[in-house]
C-alpha cells in the first residue's frame, strides 16, 4: 500500500513540473490574417514557422493570432498579449498600415517586431520593429541590373510613402538617368493613356513599375499596346497572385525582386516545405522561415537579446528573378 501511494505521489509529481514547465515555455506570438482576403498569405506563413519549430526548436510555443488583415483587430490583439511576459517576440503583422498602428505599443513595451510581410523602417520604433529587408536592399538589386546592362529606362511609382522611398533610392544609385519618370496619383494611377504617346518616344529599353500589384498589372499591358516592348522591374509585391493573373502571357521579361533565401538554406526549405505540404513556398513562407529562424538562432532568448540578434543577422537577400519563377 505505501509503495502504491508512494509511486502515486512521485507520478503527481512529475505531472506537476511537467505542466509548470509548459506553462512557463517562451512563446513567439504570430499575428496573421487567417480569415478574410489575406488568409492564404497567413496560412503559408504558419506552415513555415510550425515547419522550423516542429523539426528542431521545442523550446519555442507558437501562439497565433487572426488579425483578419485589420488595423483595429491588430491593435486589439496587440493591447492583449503585451501583458505576457513569456512572450519573447512577435512575427507579424503582415500589412504596413496593421504594424504602423501599433508601433507606440511596440515602443512601450519593448517586445521586438519582425514582419514577413511589411519591409519599411519605423525609427520611431527605436530599433525594436526590425525589418528583415530593407528597402534599400531592394533598390541596390534593381539598379545592378539597370547599371550592369546600360539600359535606357522609365520610372512609374505612386505618391503612397514605401513607392516613394524605394523610387528615390532607385534614381540615387541608377549611373545613368532615367529618360522618362512620373509620380502617379493613387486615385487614377491604373489609367496612362495621356503619358503614352511621350513614352513611346522616349523608346526605353526598361521600365521600373513601383507600384502596387493591381496598378502594375493594368499599365504593362498599356505600355506593350503601343508597340513596346521593355523589360519591366518590379517590386517585392509584384509576386501577388493577382498581378500574375492579369499578366500572364503578356509579357515574357518581367523581372521581379524577390526575397531569397542563401542557397543552401533555401534548397532545404523548399526540400521540406515541399516534403510536408506539397506545395513550393512563395515569397512570404519564405520570409516567415527566415524571421523564426532569426528569432530561434538567438544565443539570448530574452527580448533585448533577440533584438540585438534579429538587427545584426541577415537571411534574405533580394534576388531578381522572371515572373515565371515566382
Amino acid at each position: 500500500m505505501k509503495i502504491y501511494i508512494w509511486t502515486l505521489l512521485i507520478i503527481i509529481c512529475l505531472i506537476s513540473l511537467g505542466c509548470k514547465e509548459n506553462s512557463q515555455k517562451t512563446k513567439v506570438a504570430l499575428i496573421i490574417p487567417l480569415s478574410g482576403a489575406l488568409a492564404p498569405w497567413g496560412e503559408v506563413c504558419k506552415q513555415a514557422i510550425s515547419l522550423e519549430l516542429n523539426r528542431k526548436n521545442k523550446a519555442l510555443h507558437l501562439v497565433v493570432f487572426d488579425n483578419q488583415g485589420d488595423v483595429i483587430k491588430t491593435k486589439q490583439i496587440f493591447e492583449g498579449l503585451i501583458n505576457d511576459k513569456q512572450i519573447l517576440a512577435v512575427i507579424g503583422p503582415l500589412k504596413c498600415s496593421c504594424l504602423e498602428s501599433i508601433l507606440s505599443l511596440i515602443k512601450k513595451n519593448h517586445i521586438p517586431v519582425i514582419s514577413p510581410g511589411c519591409f519599411q523602417e519605423f525609427p520611431q520604433s527605436n530599433g525594436w520593429v526590425v525589418p528583415i529587408l530593407k528597402t534599400e536592399d531592394e533598390a541596390k538589386e534593381m539598379a545592378l541590373f539597370l547599371n550592369k546592362n546600360h539600359f535606357s529606362w522609365a520610372i512609374f511609382w505612386e505618391n503612397i510613402s514605401w513607392a516613394e522611398t524605394l523610387s528615390r533610392y532607385l534614381r540615387e544609385m541608377v549611373h545613368i538617368k532615367p529618360k522618362f519618370s512620373y509620380s502617379l496619383n493613387t486615385q487614377n494611377s491604373n489609367d496612362i493613356s495621356y503619358m503614352l504617346s511621350n513614352l513611346k518616344k522616349k523608346k526605353p529599353q526598361l521600365i521600373v513599375s513601383i507600384t502596387t500589384p493591381v496598378t502594375g498589372a493594368l499599365i504593362i499591358p498599356q505600355i506593350k499596346n503601343i508597340g513596346l516592348d521593355p523589360y519591366f522591374l518590379g517590386p517585392f509585391c509584384f509576386s501577388d497572385p493577382e498581378f500574375k493573373k492579369i499578366v500572364y502571357g503578356i509579357s515574357d521579361k518581367i523581372l521581379i525582386a524577390t526575397p531569397t533565401l542563401p542557397q543552401k538554406l533555401e534548397n532545404e526549405f523548399n526540400r521540406q516545405f515541399l516534403t510536408h505540404y506539397y506545395l513550393s513556398p512563395n515569397w512570404i513562407a519564405t520570409s516567415a522561415y527566415a524571421a523564426i529562424k532569426a528569432i530561434a538562432t538567438s544565443p539570448n532568448l530574452n527580448r533585448k537579446g533577440v533584438k540585438k540578434h534579429l538587427r545584426k543577422t541577415k537571411f534574405l537577400q533580394f534576388k531578381l528573378k522572371p515572373l515565371n519563377q515566382q
